[in-house]
């Protein structure tokens, strides 16, 4: 099997679009990848590789979507997709919902287009997705929370702060001051959670200390019992 190299990437002309392959890649809300006629990854931009939790294109290739996304049915209806822009030789415009394997918590809505990709005077030789994406809220819960790893939450807590109603008060609390409560509701304390973050003692046990008193409260279990008591993590919409 062969896969595209970046100079015969760029050579391809989307004629539909009046645009080569250098100046979608310009776009950064675009998500771009690229599958042969076997819906095998080629390749991806930056923004689809994060998206699927991958670090590297290396990591994509040999990929197909029943590898990448955690329900069958839904890749199933990607494969299809695929399929018929091979057979039809003509753009598809899509709308599909988006469960990455690597993130069990994300949930998108990609919107866009499969293109079929041609070398002259063949058939389609591979396809071409352009598509923009929105995240679907996800509202979570305390199981879910104590259930996070450390990249499920640098994945998933992608806003600097959070609005949370507190005794009536509303506060914000930025990503790494939830994910320190999350800790401590795990049993963590101030240097295993340092630890975790590869941060130091005193940077955690300050965002402790600004936890405290953005919740009003005066201990380590005081601020436990009203993250509980005023349901703090279940108001967090990711």
């Amino acid at each position: 099997m062969s896969y595209f190299s970046a100079s015969e990437l760029n050579s391809y002309k989307l004629q539909i679009l009046q645009k080569d392959f250098l100046s979608l890649l310009s776009e950064k809300e675009n998500f771009i990848f690229i599958k042969n006629n076997l819906s095998v990854y080629q390749y991806a931009n930056q923004q689809f590789l994060e998206l699927m939790g991958l670090n590297t294109l290396t990591s994509l290739y040999k990929k197909t979507d029943y590898d990448l996304c955690r329900d069958i049915k839904k890749a199933r209806i990607y494969l299809q997709h695929d399929a018929e822009v091979l057979e039809t030789e003509q753009p598809l415009s899509v709308n599909e919902e988006v469960l990455p394997q690597k993130n069990k918590l994300l949930r998108k809505q990609m919107t866009g287009t499969i293109y079929p990709i041609f070398t002259q005077g063949s058939k389609p030789k591979a396809i071409m997705g352009v598509v923009k994406s929105k995240y679907l809220p996800f509202k979570l819960t305390l199981e879910t929370a104590i259930s996070m790893s450390k990249e499920e939450m640098d994945n998933n807590f992608i806003r600097r702060s959070y609005p949370v109603i507190v005794y009536d008060k509303k506060i914000t609390l930025s990503k790494r001051e939830i994910q320190c409560i999350i800790e401590l509701l795990k049993g963590k304390n101030a240097k295993e959670i340092a630890e975790i973050f590869e941060l130091k003692q005193t940077t955690i046990e300050f965002y402790l200390e600004n936890i405290k008193e953005k919740l009003g409260a005066i201990s380590k279990s005081s601020l436990i019992m009203t993250v509980f008591n005023q349901k703090v993590i279940q108001q967090i919409i990711l």
